[in-house]
């Protein structure tokens, strides 16, 4: 069963948080059992990215305990089970 949540995150709320909380409500569990969000992803890089008032239209897929996140340029927040991104392997060629 797929398993989706999505939130609209408020202007005053920075994406981080809004990833940390989300997965939290998602997982049922306190914030501060989840794993730092750091170790997945630069998230002062992320909350720039959707700080910024350039007219490009960032979209961020990543994974984060076992949940796939979706982040669109509308500040639009997507969680769910399905479809985890694969990792990306680097060879040594």
């Amino acid at each position: 069963m797929i398993e989706v949540v999505e939130y609209d995150i408020p202007a005053d709320e920075s994406v981080g948080h809004a990833v940390i909380r989300t997965v939290s409500d998602f997982k049922d569990c306190p914030i501060t059992s989840l794993p730092p969000l750091q170790t997945v992803i630069d998230v002062d890089a992320l909350n720039k990215i959707f700080e910024s008032d350039s007219n490009k239209d960032p979209h961020v897929i990543f994974n984060y305990t076992g949940l796939s996140i979706s982040i669109c340029s509308s500040g639009f927040l997507t969680v769910n089970t399905c479809h985890p991104v694969p990792h990306e392997t680097k060879s040594d060629s």
